[in-house]
């Protein structure tokens, strides 16, 4: 009888052993997946950033010639 408990305790160890690594490991591909994104946003707003940029660039210099002829 006691070979049989503790054999379930170890099942049951066992089982909360895998569980407690397949939760690690999807806390884990979560994480990389937000970093990952985060970055790809990072990477657009500084693209938008850039495009506003170089339009008040342009504008700026489309009005200076303007005013200089």
């Amino acid at each position: 009888m006691q070979a049989a408990i503790q054999r379930e305790r170890e099942k049951t160890q066992a089982l909360l052993q895998e569980r407690d690594r397949q939760a690690a490991e999807k806390e884990r591909e979560l994480e990389e997946r937000t970093a990952r994104m985060l970055e790809e946003e990072r990477a657009r707003n500084d693209m938008a950033n850039r495009a506003m940029y170089e339009l008040l660039v342009v504008s700026f210099f489309c009005i200076l010639a303007k005013s200089c002829t």
